[in-house]
């Protein structure tokens, strides 16, 4: 072998040696790239869910839900869920339903008052640990706070007003009356029992999974 045909060797072999160390380099950095798209996505699903708390809106949170844990919001949306149909069988107008909304999203912004997210542990490619302080109201706190309001009374209360609409207007607008006096009522009443409780701060830990290419969050560890 000549001296060139020596150098060509030398130069394709230390090519190959650069080609193969840039090939590693790119995909180190395309493993990297995926785990912190992976993290960004778990801390996404995380953030968005307390934000639709802080927004008031339940069913938006549900949507980062597994449906195992969906059912720890079950009850208040099947709440709001049976309040809007009484709306749709009253046959209510548009105004009124969205005061019933708004006293419902006025209600839940006030459960969760704000979120940091503080860490990110990740335990596999599809599971990671996120952990939050929340700015929360106690869940015991809530549920003795409303348990001390009266519907009853409050249906006795406009039972005159109900009858004089009736007789008045007609049925639909005795109806749509009930309606948004509801609407009133839960947002005055409601926002002032919570309004008296004090918010605690609490670290959460979340745990997010990736089901079916949608991030989850399937447990919350308080």
């Amino acid at each position: 072998m000549d001296s060139r045909e020596n150098k060509a060797t030398i130069k394709t072999g230390e090519f190959m040696k650069k080609l193969g160390t840039l090939l590693l380099t790119l995909v180190l950095a395309f493993t990297l790239c995926a785990c912190d798209t992976e993290k960004k996505e778990a801390v996404k699903t995380v953030d968005a869910f307390y934000s639709a708390l802080e927004e008031g809106s339940a069913r938006k949170a549900q949507n980062y839900m597994s449906d195992d844990l969906q059912s720890s919001l079950s009850s208040l949306t099947a709440s709001i869920q049976s309040i809007e149909d009484m709306a749709d069988q009253y046959g209510a107008e548009d105004e009124t339903k969205n005061k019933l909304n708004d006293a419902f999203a006025s209600v839940i912004k006030l459960c969760v008052k704000s979120h940091k997210v503080n860490k990110t542990e990740k335990v596999s490619s599809s599971q990671y640990k996120v952990t939050v302080d929340v700015e929360m109201l106690d869940p015991d706190d809530i549920s003795n706070a409303l348990s001390t309001l009266d519907m009853n009374s409050f249906m006795t209360d406009i039972s005159d007003q109900v009858m004089e609409k009736y007789s008045s207007e007609g049925e639909k607008a005795a109806q749509d009356f009930v309606m948004s006096s509801m609407a009133d009522w839960i947002s005055k009443n409601y926002t002032s029992a919570l309004s008296a409780l004090s918010y605690s701060h609490e670290t959460v830990t979340v745990t997010v999974e990736n089901q079916n290419g949608a991030w989850l969050i399937t447990d919350m560890d308080q």
